[in-house]
């Protein structure tokens, strides 16, 4: 039975340990179409009002 937790635990941590390296994969090489300056701006264009009665 302990033999068969361990397998399940090592099986699990290998799992999250490659979707971290996925997701820091990700994060690094996928940000290429961002426009410089415009993160942390919540400015909309001119014109783009929205009115809620």
């Amino acid at each position: 039975m302990e033999e068969g937790r361990r397998k399940i635990r090592l099986c699990l941590m290998s799992i999250v340990l490659a979707a971290v390296a996925i997701g820091i994969f990700y994060y690094y090489y996928n940000g290429t179409d961002k426009i410089p300056g415009s993160e942390g701006t919540l400015i909309r264009r001119p014109g783009a009002e929205y009115y809620v009665c």
